[in-house]
C-alpha cells in the first residue's frame, strides 16, 4: 500500500510516535517511511485509539520521543504494530504500551479492515478480517457480474 492522506493526518496527530514515517523515504530505512500504513482504513480508528492511549501515557511519564512505532501492517488477517524503546523507559510504562497494542491487536480481528464494523477472520485464500458487506462486494467484483 501506498501513503495516503490518512497517513499524513496520523504522522501529524502523533508525531513522537510515528516521526520516522513522516521522514523523506531517502533519509530512513524504515518501512512506515517507505510504505505508510499497510492496513486498510476500516483498522484506523484502533490505531487512533492506541495512539492516544501510548500519547497520554508518553506525556504523563515525560517519555516523549523514546517510544516509536516502526511498522503498522496488515498480517494473517490481523493488525501488526511493531514498536521500539530509545533511551530509558520504565518496566511499567513499556507493560502499559505493549498492553494497548496487544488490546489493538485483538480488537482488529473482530473489525473488518474495509469500513471499520465488526467482522470476522476468513481463512480462505488470502487471510482477511472483514464484514459480510465487504465481503459480498468484494464477491461480486471478482465474478464480474456486472460490468
Amino acid at each position: 500500500m501506498k501513503k495516503d492522506k490518512r497517513d499524513m493526518v496520523m504522522f501529524h496527530k502523533y508525531p513522537h510516535l510515528l516521526y520516522y514515517g513522516m521522514m523523506n523515504k531517502t533519509n530512513s530505512q524504515e518501512p512506515l517511511s517507505w510504505y505508510g500504513i499497510e492496513c486498510g482504513f476500516g483498522w484506523y480508528d484502533i490505531l487512533n485509539r492506541t495512539f492516544l492511549k501510548i500519547h497520554k501515557l508518553c506525556r504523563q511519564e515525560n517519555i516523549h520521543g523514546r517510544v516509536r512505532v516502526v511498522q503498522i501492517k496488515e498480517k494473517f488477517g490481523g493488525l501488526v504494530i511493531y514498536y521500539e524503546f530509545n533511551g530509558v523507559v520504565n518496566h511499567i510504562c513499556k507493560e502499559m504500551i505493549a498492553k494497548y497494542i496487544r488490546d489493538a491487536e485483538v480488537e482488529a480481528y473482530i473489525t473488518c479492515e474495509t469500513c471499520g464494523k465488526p467482522g470476522k477472520l476468513i481463512k480462505k485464500g488470502w487471510w482477511k478480517t472483514i464484514c459480510w458487506k465487504c465481503r459480498l462486494k468484494k464477491f461480486i467484483k471478482s465474478i464480474n457480474i456486472f460490468k
